[in-house]
């Protein structure tokens, strides 16, 4: 009898599944098996798509709500805005679906806000319903990939070339609610190929499903790691800092003793490392960051703390909120680069690391959870996101103190939208 999970995975794997039940796996093509992770409530969608007479058939699958596949057509040629509208209309229908929310100002908003407008004026709270907490939920943009995470013109071709119903196999997508492509992890230990250069692959390894964390292995030359350290050194180290927050005032310096320098891509080595984490992230240019070069010594480290800002804690910094636009932007994945190899410790813990924990209130707690070592010219990748948009507040992380040698490493932080 096929089960939702064996359907499911043979949608996503493009297995064949027999009249038993029983499914086989075929070896991964040229970018490794399509990677869609099976957990709940990650606001992933599989569609499965075919060309009708006159319209496209789509079938889609709920990952949210396993039980839940639908069924519906989208009249005329294909295209991923008026195939995600239909999924939306499918799944969220007009009388349930949350008011289109934005601020007109943001940044004016949240300084009338702290004056206490949003109480005393219908006025503001129309204008400014982020602010003032009229919405029931925040809209997301939705957005539609291949299966190895390309949209826009790679995708209307690809779409261009779905097959003719009946006539072959049906051509697999997946809409993420959050509009942005995660590397699903499938399953710990799950290992899948993927291009970022005509002539480089990465292999990325999952370590962790929630939170979503995966091993680049040898993002990095030998070369490469070299000239970041190099180029971090001739600029100048300065002692790393912590973000205020309106809660916690300025935070404890202690927590975060290592050393800092941030690095723009003005070489060629540089842009060209850029140019191959955009790649993996899937992501343009405007969505990331500078590089943040680190330097751990002996005995530095950096506790508990989250790569994301959580936009309850800026309620009172006007400039913070309007880059945040009231919730909607963030930064949604890191990309830590390991520049040296570490004789002992240095490890980056995930106290969540595949649900060990449930919960963690000592930030500088290191029993437990997930440890990433240290491999120079590796990379891990993790999510600060869900697919659905929402914080994951399981990505809490922390970098173990440094107990021999010493840790060269970056930050490149990516975020679900153009940066502000």
């Amino acid at each position: 009898r096929l089960t939702w999970a064996t359907m499911v995975r043979g949608a996503l794997c493009g297995f064949v599944v027999g009249a038993g039940g029983e499914a086989t796996c075929p070896l991964p093509g040229q970018n490794g098996v399509p990677p869609v992770t099976l957990l709940p409530s990650f606001g992933l969608h599989t569609l499965r798509l075919c060309a009708g007479r006159d319209a496209v058939q789509v079938e889609a699958w709920n990952h949210s709500h396993p039980r839940l596949s639908v069924h519906f057509n989208v009249s005329g040629p294909p295209s991923a805005s008026r195939i995600l509208e239909h999924l939306r209309e499918q799944l969220r229908p007009s009388s349930t679906r949350p008011p289109v929310c934005e601020d007109k100002n943001p940044e004016k908003c949240w300084r009338a806000a702290m004056g206490g407008d949003c109480e005393t004026s219908e006025a503001h709270r129309a204008q400014c319903p982020v602010v003032c907490r009229q919405c029931t939920a925040l809209e997301r943009k939705w957005g539609l990939f291949t299966r190895d995470g390309h949209r826009a013109g790679v995708l209307d071709e690809e779409l261009a070339r779905i097959p003719r119903c009946g006539e072959g196999v049906a051509r697999d997508f997946v809409a993420a609610e959050g509009g942005v492509w995660l590397w699903p992890g499938v399953e710990p230990g799950f290992q899948q190929t993927v291009a970022v250069a005509e002539d480089r692959n990465v292999t990325l390894t999952t370590l962790s499903l929630q939170p979503l964390i995966l091993r680049v292995n040898g993002f990095l030359s030998s070369e490469e790691a070299d000239h970041i350290v190099v180029k971090g050194t001739e600029k100048g180290l300065f002692k790393s800092s912590i973000s205020s927050v309106d809660y916690g005032g300025a935070g404890d310096a202690s927590a975060r003793s290592s050393q800092q320098v941030w690095l723009e891509a003005e070489d060629a080595i540089l842009k060209e490392v850029d140019r191959r984490a955009l790649s993996l992230l899937r992501l343009p240019a405007s969505h990331m960051e500078p590089t943040q070069v680190l330097l751990y010594e002996p005995g530095q480290r950096y506790d508990g703390h989250h790569d994301f800002f959580p936009p309850d804690g800026y309620v009172n910094q006007p400039q913070m909120m309007a880059m945040l636009d009231g919730g909607r932007r963030n930064r949604m994945a890191t990309l830590f680069w390991y520049l040296s190899d570490v004789e002992q410790g240095g490890e980056t813990f995930f106290p969540f690391g595949n649900g060990t924990r449930r919960y963690y209130h000592n930030y500088r707690d290191y029993s437990g959870g997930l440890r990433v070592s240290a491999r120079r010219g590796d990379a891990v990748l993790f999510y600060s996101m869900l697919a659905n948009g929402d914080l994951d507040h399981t990505s809490l992380h922390a970098g173990l103190a440094v107990e021999k040698g010493v840790k060269w490493s970056a930050n490149k932080w990516f975020w679900n939208e153009p940066r502000r």
